[in-house]
């Protein structure tokens, strides 16, 4: 699989000879605030240069994707925890390019996503740090080695990251993180992908999903996460009703933002994989998940137990859903350790 990344104005993922085109701008910073760029859970000391150059928004697409339209209604066989025919074989990407929009040079991607030079330059041999490159030009910043393993190390909150990958602009979701906070396990990106294209093929581009940090490169601390620090951490915004689309952001999530419907059906697509560990979510938030869940009988009590801490006090039961400070304008997924990852480390919530 070859995978490409466009510059700082367009992203271009090549799967299998099938393209598809997500185009993001850069907003004015003028119009740009902490409370609104970043999750609630990720406020640290960010540059303005920074919001400047990986703060982005969807294009003016949104009459042509049907923005409005919000999530369809559906059955209940058609959520991915119910029907998993959409789940295919996860290939894991193994290369990752970059393509130049409006010019800039080799040193300048690397420092993008954290890159040393020389690195760059042995994936980049006929480049130099410094050549002016042109719009549409392409370079490399990752390639997996024949046999390499791609693989988290230790627990989430005290481990590391081996053979990393960035996540990519693409169907289904907007990046919303410095590109150096992007990197994953290339199993995480693989299974985040599918899901968002699995969302984007259900729904349309009207809902995408506001991504934001996972790891750096090599994993370890990544303030102010606790976490986040192995490949297999992920913050991502709920899914919102329909007119809230038109300014997309970082938000609290309350009653009357929040689509119930909708966010559960990305919950089983999620769910529906297989490999979600853990997902971290306020407790009120949970509540309205809840309430819903019993009113439109999703599950059986027995079943919603699973799924949700709630209506419990948090940290009193094991379930897939529960409560964290600070997750109330985004969740956070977490994905399990995979059986050919023997150094990755897990506590077992089963």
């Amino acid at each position: 699989m070859f995978w490409s990344i466009g510059g700082y104005f367009r992203w271009l993922r090549v799967d299998n000879g099938k393209s598809a085109l997500a185009v993001v701008e850069l907003r004015n910073s003028e119009n740009l605030g902490a409370e609104t760029s970043i999750p609630r859970s990720d406020r640290e000391d960010i540059s303005r240069k920074d919001l400047d150059e990986t703060e982005q928004h969807l294009s003016a697409k949104r009459n042509e994707q049907g923005l409005g339209e919000g999530v369809r209604e559906g059955s209940r066989e058609d959520w991915g925890e119910f029907d998993r025919r959409w789940l295919k074989t996860i290939p894991e990407p193994e290369s990752v390019t970059y393509m130049i929009k409006t010019g800039g040079t080799l040193r300048r991607v690397a420092n993008l996503f954290k890159i040393h030079y020389r690195e760059i330059l042995a994936l980049n041999p006929t480049l130099n740090l410094d050549d002016e490159l042109s719009a549409n030009e392409v370079v490399v910043i990752a390639r997996r080695d024949p046999g390499e393993v791609s693989e988290s190390i230790g627990f989430p909150d005290g481990g590391s990251l081996s053979g990393a990958i960035p996540m990519l602009e693409g169907p289904g979701r907007v990046i919303r993180s410095i590109p150096w906070k992007t990197w994953a396990t290339a199993s995480t990106v693989g299974i985040l992908d599918r899901v968002f294209e699995e969302w984007a093929n259900r729904y349309g581009d009207s809902s995408p999903l506001l991504v934001g940090n996972l790891s750096q490169r090599h994993g370890g601390k990544l303030a102010p996460h606790d976490t986040h620090r192995s490949g297999r951490d992920m913050d991502i915004g709920y899914v919102l009703k329909p007119q809230i689309y038109e300014d997309i952001r970082w938000r609290k999530v309350d009653e009357q933002n929040l689509d119930v419907r909708g966010t559960w059906q990305f919950l089983g697509l999620l769910v529906g994989t297989g490999q979600v560990e853990l997902i971290y979510i306020d407790t009120e938030i949970q509540r309205q998940l809840y309430d819903y869940a019993r009113d439109q009988k999703l599950f059986p009590d027995s079943e919603l137990k699973q799924w949700l801490e709630y209506p419990r006090r948090p940290g009193s039961i094991d379930a897939r859903i529960v409560h964290s400070r600070g997750h109330d304008d985004h969740m956070h997924i977490r994905f399990v350790c995979p059986k050919s990852q023997l150094r990755c480390k897990s506590r077992d919530r089963d």
